[in-house]
């Protein structure tokens, strides 16, 4: 419950960070109910196919934010989505972090996957509050800080999505070939890699688009 929980958290605040544009709600909690469907069936678990469902589940998320940066519609919604209420989303990122670790142990993911392995991403959601508050609400940090953050924390979560996806006991599984990442084919965990970890990256590309973009 404290997952799902978790999950009900991201989504909100990025709704929130969206002003409550209703259509935005309505996507993301689509996005919910098919990806929980898809692990709730097991259909998750058939680990044979290719490509493997775990990765279709994440094809939705993929597809709309592609779409929001390619249409003139999205891009102009983009310019709307308030900075600083984005930047606060990124400390979801250490109770994350703090699951992960929980599933490690109970030997449902792989070391590589927490902090106590590959998994840097914790410094993300720790320095996330400070980069919004200094960064938006008191606006000391400059431009260039605000890029790099940005776009390094990008980089970590891709980090850790490659390392996941190669943990995965699929037909793709390069690392961890004894003791595969098996907790995401499952109710509620796959909402990490199909719904958070992507929100997560579209709320970078979000800010980056926002933030390299020439003043005028």
């Amino acid at each position: 419950m404290l997952y799902v929980a978790l999950a009900f958290l991201t989504v909100y605040w990025f709704w929130y960070a969206n002003n409550y544009e209703p259509k935005v709600l309505y996507i993301i909690l689509a996005l919910f109910l098919f990806q929980s469907a898809m692990a709730l069936s097991g259909f998750l678990l058939k680990t044979d196919f290719v490509p493997p469902p775990i990765m279709l589940s994440v094809f939705p998320s993929i597809a709309i934010m592609l779409a929001m940066f390619l249409t003139r519609k999205g891009r102009a919604h983009h310019e709307t989505i308030n900075l600083e209420r984005l930047h606060y989303l990124h400390t979801i990122r250490i109770p994350v972090e703090f699951f992960l670790v929980y599933l490690f142990h109970q030997g449902f993911a792989t070391e590589m996957q927490t902090f106590e392995g590959a998994n840097f991403d914790v410094i993300s959601g720790i320095s996330a509050p400070f980069i919004a508050y200094f960064g938006f609400t008191k606006k000391k940090l400059p431009l260039w800080l605000l890029i790099g953050w940005n776009a390094i924390c990008a980089i970590l979560l891709l980090i850790i999505i490659v390392i996941s996806v190669l943990s995965f006991p699929t037909p793709f599984q390069q690392l961890s070939i004894g003791n595969p990442s098996t907790a995401m084919l499952y109710f509620p965990y796959n909402l990490l890699a199909s719904l958070i970890a992507p929100l997560a990256l579209y709320s970078h590309f979000i800010a980056l688009s926002r933030l390299l973009k020439p003043k005028h």
